[in-house]
């Protein structure tokens, strides 16, 4: 048995395996994940895993049935853990249990106190806990791992001196320089400052005996030895020191996973309680306290770390304690964090602001403070962060120098690739789409000044940020990369804090920067101009995939009569639900951008139109469930939608509004709360809405199932036997078959699985199948899935367990 406990996740839900991954990080245990059913057996060949984690919907199998899998094929079967977004009922999940070898059901959404409960109970004493030894001592972590590379250092110093002493060249001169150029740059950032500052002189002296190195003195190369005995001695010295913040640091509370967003402490009911309610519009979770001691003592527990925190200057009832005093306890306890700050005052003269400033305050409220003051707290520095991690591009040859950057921007929330080489920086650049660029100024190929006036040359990277990275300050490096078009210049040694701090810095102006430019002021959606120029670079990639773009608009209905009736404040937080509402059930690449008014666009990228059509359908029929104004939770709106999709409606983003505009008018007129589909294409051919095919003899479930799909832009065919079924698709081309069948097993005399087995193999292929039945034994679910169904369903059927499998099942075709 391994020494180390091994989990394995199966599931494609990227959003589940980095909450996942996040959890497991605090865990001394190994962490894999496959994103399908065949690549999990693949695992399963090479490793044995002590927990399983199985998603309920898989790409090629469904979870229970790769249970049942498991439970066949392997001797030795891990703990495993469903998890549903399907079941809700408890018995539900105890029949799963009691149906299936499984030992535990998870509910989506999981939270970590589920998870963690299952590890705890999974682990059987063999899983530690590694948090503490994570936040506390990533930096001791980091300098052990450098410290056991010093001897390797030295000894290949010790190399090239004798290379030197042998044949005093330009080219032994020069491999020497650029070792020693690589520890002046790294060491004084892992706590070796005397050994860098040794380096940096030799660096200096080398120099001049590079350019002339028939000049070298006899005694310069008895010095080597001394020089090289000196860096041995620093190293010496500073392991045998304390170590300075190696040793001090607490716990860097800005790359830790932060569970709270807004703090908020203030003596003002009223104010709390409209931070209370906005709070909920936007699903934050927002910790309130009225008395000024109870905030010292919270800003100052460890782990406190919440998005923003909100103080008020003055509180009635405690002489000599104000905000400024809650903020000094936070800054003591925690030296530098990702938290941003505001103060609240009802002193807006200029010696208060300037008070604010100094004390490290971004964000001023005078009272009275207005509802929309919370709006302009999410837009500027609460959905910057939820929003997507920062990428950060590093261009150094020096692995230690990477190493150390990329951890201490991770604790900030950043994420890093490293490049060891300029000629490879265009393709990282289109690979990895970085925020920000950190350029050291000497590398082997090409130098960082040479690689900025390239990019500020050219026009698709002109928007990037460049810091300059350099273990040399002389004023001429500095003048010439701010006047090429650098953002920042930095010298190494890296001091962490300060150097966390500027790239911070760099963070919040480039936020903010895309926000102005990019963004919808109200819904921080795409605005129209950036929403067109990511439509100009996906029609680009298209062309040369030759995949498709589907295009949705969509407009609210019944949004005057909001405004009209209850004014345009609460008009305003309807779009702002909405925009949420979209954001938070699309998937990470689907862009969404407002329109105006109270119509947004939707571009799915590499998306067919049935699926499209499919998600549209499943996102009206929540939004209509969604609670739309605070003061009226009984309040609903629904929405039409008109599609579009490249390049069957047309090439440009102009021809498919177009056609996207006249399908949505086609909707309002139908009798809106409805998807409908651009049915002409630029050549005047009509595109047919897919079809479903659903064999079911129980009028009943033909009703329900025709409701659902219909509802959703599809056309439903039925059929009442096999013979039927059999007889209607043998006469259709691959083409013109339905893009589902739905099979109720309960066909009176029939047993509806007998259509599997009597299609022909290539109508199969272009037409996958969902069973649904009343028996749910496992020998009849398993007999389903053998005899070629995608999924099982029991009866009586969950319309959005039905709804929710159709589209995994379309979003693959």
């Amino acid at each position: 048995m391994n020494d180390i406990f091994s989990i394995l996740l199966i599931d494609d839900d990227e959003n589940f395996q980095r909450f996942i991954r996040n959890i497991i990080r605090d865990y001394a245990a190994e962490f894999d994940v496959a994103a399908t059913a065949s690549a999990a057996r693949q695992k399963f060949l090479l490793k044995k895993y002590d927990a399983c984690i199985i998603g309920g919907h898989l790409p090629d199998s469904s979870g229970l049935a790769f249970s049942v899998w498991m439970r066949d094929n392997m001797p030795e079967k891990p703990a495993v853990a469903y998890v549903t977004s399907g079941y809700a009922e408890k018995e539900k999940l105890d029949n799963i249990k009691k149906a299936f070898p499984i030992e535990y059901v998870l509910k989506k959404p999981v939270s970590r106190d589920e998870f963690t409960g299952f590890l705890n109970a999974v682990s059987s004493g063999r899983l530690r806990r590694v948090t503490a030894e994570r936040n506390t001592g990533f930096l001791e972590a980091l300098r052990k791992k450098y410290q056991q590379t010093v001897g390797e250092k030295t000894e290949r110093l010790g190399k090239l001196i004798r290379d030197i002493e042998a044949s005093p060249c330009e080219a032994t001169l020069a491999a020497f320089q650029k070792d020693v150029h690589k520890i002046a740059g790294s060491a004084g950032s892992y706590g070796y400052a005397r050994v860098s500052a040794l380096c940096r002189e030799m660096e200096f002296d080398l120099q001049k005996k590079i350019a002339a190195p028939e000049l070298v003195a006899p005694e310069w190369l008895i010095s080597l030895q001394t020089f090289l005995k000196k860096i041995k001695l620093a190293f010496q010295s500073a392991d045998a020191e304390p170590a300075g913040e190696y040793q001090s640091a607490g716990p860097d509370q800005v790359g830790e996973a932060n569970t709270l967003d807004i703090y908020v402490a203030d003596d003002d009911a009223a104010l709390l309680d409209i931070f209370r309610k906005k709070s909920q519009v936007y699903g934050l979770k927002t910790q309130v306290e009225m008395d000024p001691l109870s905030a010292k003592e919270a800003v100052a527990q460890n782990g406190f770390a919440p998005k923003f925190l909100l103080v008020s200057k003055y509180y009635s009832g405690y002489n000599g304690i104000d905000g400024y005093d809650i903020i000094r306890e936070f800054r003591t306890h925690h030296r530098f964090a990702a938290t941003a700050i505001g103060i609240i005052s009802s002193d807006g003269e200029m010696d208060n602001r300037l008070s604010a400033t100094k004390a490290g305050v971004e964000l001023f409220l005078k009272k009275p403070v207005r509802p929309e003051s919370f709006d302009e707290i999410m837009k500027k520095f609460i959905e910057p962060q939820n929003r997507k991690r920062f990428r950060v591009l590093l261009v150094d040859d020096d692995i230690d120098v990477c190493e150390y950057v990329s951890t201490i921007l991770y604790r900030i929330g950043v994420d890093v690739k490293a490049v060891f080489e300029g000629k490879n920086l265009i393709a990282e650049i289109e690979s990895f789409g970085p925020d920000l660029l950190i350029l050291d100024i000497a590398l082997p190929d090409y130098g960082g000044l040479e690689l900025l006036q390239m990019l500020r040359s050219d026009l698709r990277y002109k928007h990037i940020p460049v810091v300059i990275l350099t273990e040399h300050a002389d004023n001429f490096r500095i003048k010439m990369a701010y006047f090429i078009g650098a953002e920042d210049f930095i010298v190494k040694p890296i001091v962490r804090e300060l150097f966390q701090a500027r790239i911070v810095n760099q963070m919040n102006r480039k936020t903010l920067m895309d926000a102005a430019q990019n963004r919808d002021y109200l819904t921080s959606l795409y605005n129209r101009r950036a929403f067109s120029d990511i439509f100009r670079n996906s029609v680009v990639e298209c062309e040369k995939t030759g995949g498709k773009l589907a295009f949705a608009m969509i407009n609210l209905d019944g949004y005057n009569e909001i405004n009209e009736q209850y004014g345009h404040n609460a008009g305003d937080d309807v779009l702002i639900r909405f925009g949420k509402f979209l954001s938070n059930s699309l998937r990470k690449n689907d862009v969404i951008g407002r329109w105006g008014g109270d119509e947004f666009v939707i571009l799915m990228q590499g998306t067919n139109l049935t699926y499209a059509q499919f998600l549209m359908g499943l996102l009206l029929e929540d939004w209509r469930n969604e609670p739309v104004m605070e003061k009226y939770p009984d309040k609903r709106l629904s929405f039409s939608c008109g599609m579009a999709v490249f390049p069957d409606n047309g090439g440009t983003l102009e021809a498919l509004s177009r056609a996207a505009d006249k399908a949505l008018r086609d909707a309002k007129k139908e009798g809106k709360a409805r998807v409908v589909i651009s049915r002409h294409t630029g050549t005047s051919r009509i595109i047919r809405r897919p079809e479903i095919a659903v064999l079911s003899s129980d009028k009943l479930t033909a009703f329900v199932l025709r409701t659902a799909y219909e509802a959703r832009g599809f056309r439903v065919v039925f059929y009442e036997n096999t013979a039927g079924v059999v007889e209607n698709v043998k006469s259709r081309n691959a083409g013109n078959m339905p893009v589902l069948m739905v099979i109720d097993r309960e066909l009176g005399a029939e047993d509806g699985l007998d259509i599997l087995k009597t299609l022909p193999e290539a109508v199969k292929a272009n037409m996958p199948a969902i069973a649904v039945s009343s028996r749910t034994a496992e020998a009849e679910v398993l007999r389903g899935l053998k005899a070629g169904a995608m999924d099982y369903l029991p009866k009586p059927l969950s319309l959005p367990i039905l709804m929710e499998k159709s589209l995994k099942i379309l979003s693959k075709i």
